[in-house]
């Protein structure tokens, strides 16, 4: 069944699986959650050899076009929400330029 089609969501509910030690997991909608992994207070985790693809990316989904597109696809939309790793953590201190600029212009808010 795929899970993903917001109009079959009532059908969703009436699917469930029992994990082992017997807890029951009922059916939901899917979501797409993106979570940007980087150091405390870095713009970018120059380890990883792909992070500018990956930043790339993550800019592009919340961007209008990004979002114009999961749109289309029947996703939902909410408003990101950026969560630093520590309390210090802004998104103006973490994100890497290009996703801050594409999470601002989205109205993406900040929790704590």
């Amino acid at each position: 069944m795929n899970f993903a089609i917001p109009a079959d969501n009532a059908n969703y509910g009436k699917v469930s699986i029992t994990l082992t030690g017997g807890t029951v997991d009922q059916g939901d909608l899917i979501t797409l959650n993106i979570t940007l992994v980087l150091p405390a207070n870095a713009k970018s985790a120059p380890s990883m050899t792909d992070q500018a693809a990956d930043d790339a990316f993550v800019a592009w989904i919340v961007s209008g076009v990004g979002r114009a597109q999961l749109k289309k696809g029947g996703y939902p939309l909410t408003p990101e929400v950026y969560i630093g790793a520590t309390p210090a953590d802004t998104a103006a201190t973490t994100l890497p330029a290009n996703v801050l600029s594409a999470f601002t212009a989205s109205g993406g808010t900040t929790s704590s």
